[in-house]
């Protein structure tokens, strides 16, 4: 309907990326990193010298919510700095060095 009415600029509506998202049987674990990979590969790889060594950065912090009873998917996490369970989400973040 988006690229019939010509407001959709991209080769695909909003429609195809919510039902992407929506998808059960995505690998978002080998999506993430492929993706990295790519953009790494084509964008970022030659910023850096070839003798320096690449490696992906894994972080899984968490993201605290107070009022969670108002939070979509917030759950009890358990928090491994403190040792304790706090309400909230966990934030799985990926860098590049």
């Amino acid at each position: 309907m988006q690229q019939k009415s010509g407001k959709c600029t991209s080769g695909f509506s909003k429609n195809t990326y919510y039902r992407f998202m929506q998808n059960p049987h995505i690998n978002w674990l080998r999506f993430t990193i492929l993706l990295a990979e790519k953009i790494i590969n084509e964008h970022l790889k030659d910023l850096t010298s070839d003798q320096r060594a690449d490696c992906f950065v894994f972080d899984d912090s968490l993201y605290s919510r107070t009022g969670y009873k108002k939070t979509e998917l917030a759950a009890k996490v358990f928090d491994h700095v403190s040792m304790t369970y706090k309400k909230g989400f966990r934030m799985m973040t990926m860098g590049w060095t």
